[in-house]
């Protein structure tokens, strides 16, 4: 039997949006604006391997001038260097 949009049975959420936590790794200038994107609706954490960098934007600032003081201040991204 060929499947058909009036056949097919709607697929079930396998997991509730309320509860995910996303992990972004690396937060050069491709990973931190992802990552404070999706903080604006989920938990997430930005992994680095470089110290400084996780220090700085632990200050709000970017030295890649990706993304503003404000836009880091106002995230509920949690930036780390090492898995907790």
């Amino acid at each position: 039997m060929v499947e058909t949009k009036k056949t097919r049975k709607p697929r079930k959420k396998t997991f509730k949006t309320e509860k995910l936590k996303i992990g972004i790794i690396g937060l050069g200038y491709v990973g931190l604006p992802l990552a404070i994107a999706f903080a604006k609706k989920y938990k997430t954490i930005g992994f680095d391997i470089n110290p400084q960098r996780v220090k700085e934007l632990q200050t709000y600032y970017d030295v890649t001038k990706e993304c503003s003081s404000d836009a880091i201040k106002n995230s509920s991204l949690r930036v780390e260097s090492e898995p907790n």
